[in-house]
């Protein structure tokens, strides 16, 4: 399994990180397809009828990726909410009445995947540094789950949340905040030098603690649902869920940070 894991990350990151800084179309693509993938088994996790509502959703979701590529924000947020409004009009002709339960999962689905994740195309249209920035945060996730993962494996004792995940351990943790603060000192010495020294320990902290939150948010989804993996689609890794879910939390979170602190 590790080594799957090293095979597909060696695969995987060259091609994100050439799309990163290549082009803005061909990321928002990236990000629809990773919607896409992640939604479809978020679906099934929950065990959501996959039917006119995901026809709807996917759409929509590409809609969405549009507007966002246009950075016309006001009219991201109205195709959103219509997008809820449209499935859970959908469940009230389709099955005669609404299913209070199936409309909070989608919605809960489609603000966590969807709506969080394409954040990352306003991020990287951010004039100026917004490619940089994009890598950064990937780097920042992928150090953290990797730090968090091999100090775990090998040195962990103390068990972090055994109730959701009993693999998960305080060292690793720790050790996923410490690579994180690492990783930001990094991109101050070369490719973000307009980062303050203590901002690169607020963020190195701050963000690599939301990374683990997303890890830990999505293991709660599999535990409730009795699965190990949220799909197979990546060898080592599992589903698409699986190795994104530190980003769908951090995403939108660093954008706001970047937006109103970093780009103030």
């Amino acid at each position: 399994m590790l080594r799957e894991r090293i095979i597909t990350g060696m695969i995987a990151i060259p091609i994100i990180t050439a799309i990163i800084f290549y082009s803005p179309l061909l990321l928002s693509v990236l990000a629809w397809i990773i919607v896409i993938l992640a939604m479809r088994e978020y679906y099934l996790m929950v065990k959501l009828p996959i039917k006119f509502d995901f026809i709807i959703f996917t759409v929509f979701s590409f809609i969405l990726c549009s507007f966002a590529l246009m950075n016309t924000f006001k009219y991201f947020n109205i195709i959103f909410l219509s997008l809820l409004a449209v499935i859970g009009a959908i469940w009230v002709l389709y099955y005669n009445k609404i299913n209070k339960k199936y409309f909070l999962l989608a919605s809960l689905g489609n603000i966590y995947i969807t709506y969080f994740f394409l954040h990352l195309i306003f991020l990287r249209n951010i004039e100026g540094l917004g490619a940089k920035y994009v890598f950064f945060i990937f780097l920042l996730v992928w150090v953290t789950d990797t730090s968090a993962y091999f100090i775990g494996v090998n040195f962990g004792k103390h068990k972090l949340a055994p109730g959701i995940s009993p693999k998960k351990t305080k060292e690793g943790a720790v050790a996923g905040i410490i690579g994180a603060v690492l990783v930001t000192l990094l991109a101050k010495m070369t490719f973000i030098p307009t980062l303050a020294l203590p901002q690169c320990f607020l963020i190195g902290i701050i963000f690599s603690i939301v990374a683990q939150t997303g890890d830990l948010f999505e293991s709660a989804l599999k535990r409730k649902a009795g699965i190990k993996d949220s799909g197979n689609l990546l060898p080592g890794h599992g589903g698409v869920l699986d190795r994104f879910d530190s980003l769908f939390f951090t995403i939108p979170i660093f954008y706001y940070y970047v937006k109103l602190v970093l780009e103030k």
